[in-house]
């Protein structure tokens, strides 16, 4: 998850293989992790690392890994 002056978001990319930005809304924050209560469906391909790096419009070659 990312944050930034317009709020909290990630990034997906879609069928393709293109960054896009998806505003989420935040639900509960605890020690297994932080619960996305809008924004997303589950079903996106939802960047886990190296977001910071990316740009919405971007191209990329994603390396799937399934949830845990």
């Amino acid at each position: 998850m990312l944050s930034d002056d317009r709020g909290n978001y990630v990034y997906i990319i879609n069928p393709k293989n293109v960054v896009e930005r998806r505003d989420i809304k935040i639900g509960t924050v605890n020690d297994s992790g932080v619960t996305i209560a809008q924004g997303i469906s589950g079903n996106e391909a939802v960047v886990l690392s190296a977001g910071p790096f990316l740009n919405p419009g971007q191209k990329v070659k994603p390396k799937r890994q399934s949830a845990s």
